[in-house]
């Protein structure tokens, strides 16, 4: 019986390990297009650094003293970036590409 509990335990432990990075993802993805709507990033007349947005990336030493300790936004940042969600202008700041939010829970409601 303590064999079945523990392969319980288990599973648990693994689909939470499997599942968490994906759950982290989604709720940094929402906050970083928040951050673009807040400051009016979303066309490349208004584009803005990322220094301006607030998503530098940190050094080793800022993240592991910062009280989250791990910062996702970066890393989903530059997945935004490879899928041509958030645009880089020729000068390197960026913007939101809205037309590429239509259809996803994060399209801007009119």
């Amino acid at each position: 019986m303590n064999i079945v509990y523990a392969l319980i335990f288990i599973l648990i432990f693994a689909a939470i390990a499997v599942s968490a990075p994906a759950i982290i993802a989604k709720r940094t993805l929402g906050k970083i297009i928040a951050i673009f709507r807040r400051h009016g990033a979303t066309d490349a007349a208004h584009a803005k650094s990322r220094y301006e947005l607030g998503l530098e990336k940190k050094g080793f030493m800022k993240e592991i003293m910062s009280p989250s300790f791990r910062d996702h936004k970066p890393k989903v940042l530059e997945s935004l970036i490879s899928s041509y969600v958030v645009r880089i202008t020729d000068d390197g700041k960026l913007y939101l590409e809205e037309s590429k939010l239509k259809g996803t829970r994060w399209e801007l409601k009119q």
